[in-house]
């Protein structure tokens, strides 16, 4: 494992890279400790790439990314009752979060009540679509958030799959967007 400085929590498992004949300069990869752990990842990555580790990293490592789907919702209970059971089917595998603006009209007790599966993060206001992203984001711990409106869901299971594929190739992309298609 490689260790963050100062944490409890490995930042990076890096069992296969023991078996290798030379481990001077894995030490040096760690950036200074005042860095988000994304960039951290992200610091490593580039540097394991430069002592020519890369192609090793992205089949053992990447795959083990943790991939979290999140979705924004104000007031939207009659969407997340279309969206939700389809994006649960088609999403089998990846924790689902919804992160809530505040709403008043019984989005957070239908969600317990019929999706116990779904991980609530709970707004304290509205604070619109970047603020309410930004708060619940800070409260997931994931290396990829897939980020959806509550009117929006996969069409089947290899969609979400295809953006995966895209961040487990290449780790310098840090946005995609998928092809979109209208609901109606």
């Amino acid at each position: 494992f490689l260790m963050y400085p100062s944490t409890t929590r490995p930042l990076i498992d890096f069992g296969w890279l023991t078996k290798e004949p030379s481990l001077r300069g894995v030490a040096e990869l760690l950036p200074p400790p005042q860095e988000d752990r994304t960039k951290v990842k992200r610091s490593i990555f580039k540097k394991l790439e430069s002592k020519g580790w890369c192609n090793k990293l992205s089949s053992d490592i990447l795959r083990f990314m943790k991939v979290s789907i999140v979705v924004l919702n104000f007031n939207g209970i009659n969407l997340l009752k279309t969206f939700i059971p389809q994006l649960i089917k088609n999403s089998s595998g990846y924790d689902i979060y919804v992160i809530d603006n505040n709403s008043s009209d019984n989005s957070i007790s239908f969600l317990k009540t019929e999706f116990p599966e779904v991980k609530i993060i709970r707004n304290k206001e509205n604070y619109g679509y970047a603020g309410g992203y930004n708060n619940g984001l800070k409260q997931i711990d994931s290396d990829l958030f897939i980020c959806l409106n509550n009117d929006a869901t996969f069409l089947d299971n290899k969609s979400i799959e295809n953006i995966v594929k895209v961040f487990k190739k290449n780790s310098a992309i840090i946005a995609a967007q998928p092809r979109i298609i209208n609901y109606s």
